[in-house]
């Protein structure tokens, strides 16, 4: 039997639909019998080797200066400002600590 648009395209969203109501409760599950934290709570502890929230670790690396930025910029042609090359130094050794973690390990 050939199915119209019209029954194909009802028939589609709706499988669509349970499939997202079936993925959903199969998130919440948990094997433990606690119930999954819900939007905006902090879990308490973060599970063992997850990376840390991008822009959180402790700093990593070596240290950046706003003349390191500056010599970059010449090799790209891009000229930043006072405020942007500040912010650039001043946050590097943070946001790149997960990647160095990711390379070297904790």
């Amino acid at each position: 039997m050939v199915k119209t648009r019209r029954e194909f395209l009802a028939a589609t969203g709706m499988g669509l639909v349970g499939a997202a109501v079936a993925a959903e409760s199969a998130v919440n599950a948990h094997t433990d019998g606690e119930a999954a934290p819900r939007a905006g709570q902090e879990p308490t502890q973060a599970p063992a080797g997850m990376p840390p929230a991008f822009g959180t670790a402790q700093p990593a690396g070596p240290e950046v200066s706003m003349g390191t930025f500056v010599e970059a910029g010449k090799l790209v042609q891009v000229e930043w400002n006072k405020r942007d090359l500040e912010q650039a130094a001043g946050s590097w050794r943070v946001n790149m600590a997960p990647l160095y973690e990711r390379r070297v390990g904790p």
